[in-house]
């Protein structure tokens, strides 16, 4: 989903969404939501 996507479900701004991604980007070392989701992937065996 897209950060749009993402605020208008969760009724936040966009740029609440952007703050929450980035930080999760640094705390997990990855660059984008692909890495996220292979991540998630390989925690779940």
């Amino acid at each position: 989903m897209s950060n749009a996507e993402i605020a208008g479900k969760l009724h936040v701004s966009v740029a609440t969404v952007k703050a929450h991604t980035s930080s999760l980007f640094m705390k997990l070392a990855v660059g984008n939501r692909v890495q996220i989701a292979l991540l998630v992937r390989e925690a779940e065996g």
